[in-house]
């Protein structure tokens, strides 16, 4: 998921652009991804959630119609991925993550933030994909 991602944003991106435009990106060409993915934009304000894909509703966020950061349940996966989503914005470039997250239940996690904007104005919106998962409890 996250290789395949990342080499459709470099496709929109092409030569010679630090990224692409939001505008530039259809969902629609993804959709088995889109499920689990979320979209901050960036205001000069903090961020606010965009999107944020069914999988993760009830899960990782209240289900609300209007998503916002603050509506993210602490110690979710989402939860956790919304700092490194803040990493992508500030660095420019995409970045592949993947790890255990400290939360009770010790989410796997795999994930690629990709940066969106106009290149005057700089980074507007990452889209995050993320494939998780709670490892099986072995017994003795």
């Amino acid at each position: 998921m996250a290789i395949w991602l990342l080499r459709y944003w470099r496709g929109l991106a092409g030569h010679g652009r630090s990224h692409p435009r939001y505008v530039e990106f259809d969902p629609a060409t993804l959709p088995d991804v889109w499920d689990t993915c979320f979209v901050i934009g960036h205001d000069g304000n903090g961020g606010v959630l965009n999107h944020v894909g069914p999988a993760l509703h009830g899960v990782e966020i209240a289900n609300t119609p209007q998503a916002r950061l603050a509506d993210v349940r602490p110690g979710s996966v989402l939860h956790g991925l919304l700092d490194r989503a803040e990493l992508v914005a500030a660095r420019g470039v995409p970045v592949l993550f993947r790890g255990v997250l400290a939360t009770p239940a010790r989410h796997l996690f795999r994930s690629v933030g990709l940066p969106f904007g106009d290149p005057a104005a700089g980074v507007q919106q990452v889209v995050c994909a993320v494939g998780f998962r709670s490892p099986s409890v072995r017994t003795a």
